[in-house]
């Protein structure tokens, strides 16, 4: 989401520069439809994501945070007064990012394991746990294989005491 900087060498061309950078693969306003359709495509295998935003009302909240004339570009940038001034208004960098998340994780009592990474996981964990068919949850997750999405899918004891239960209920049946 919050793309990559990469040296000016390195294949893919960006109008958004900085030193002897360039930022690639990030999600770009120019990929969000006036319906609020992102398609976006991934950087592992190039398939377009498509994602209806209208359906994610966090999501629009901060999109509403955006004056229509300034939405161009990166759509994931350094807010002013967070950190290097030089980079307001920039794409993140990776570490910056992490750093910047954990400050404000930590202001929120959010447990030192927990890491900004783990939101992917916690995105498929929750969906599974709501009901939604794993196919569709790899297809939301961008996965080309259903086994990357069950690794994601966390055993939690919702899943787990429905497991024990239908094998209980299971016992019980004449074979």
């Amino acid at each position: 989401m919050i793309g990559e900087w990469v040296p000016l060498s390195e294949t893919g061309i960006s109008e958004v520069t900085w030193q002897v950078q360039k930022w690639l693969r990030g999600l770009r306003w120019e990929e969000l439809s006036p319906d609020m359709i992102l398609t976006h495509k991934t950087s592992k295998t190039g398939a377009d994501a498509v994602f209806d935003l209208s359906l994610y009302p966090m999501v629009l909240e901060e999109i509403e945070r955006i004056p229509t004339g300034l939405r161009n570009g990166p759509m994931v940038v350094r807010e002013p007064g967070i950190r290097r001034r030089e980079s307001a208004g920039k794409p993140w960098d990776a570490a910056g990012f992490r750093r910047v998340w954990r400050e404000i994780a930590d202001a929120a009592g959010v447990p030192r394991s927990i890491k900004n990474m783990d939101s992917r996981a916690g995105g498929v964990t929750e969906s599974t746990d709501a009901g939604a068919a794993i196919e569709d949850v790899r297809h939301h997750a961008t996965h080309k294989n259903a086994s990357t999405t069950q690794r994601y899918s966390r055993g939690t004891l919702e899943k787990t005491s429905k497991v024990a239960k239908l094998r209980v209920k299971y016992r019980g049946k004449p074979k």
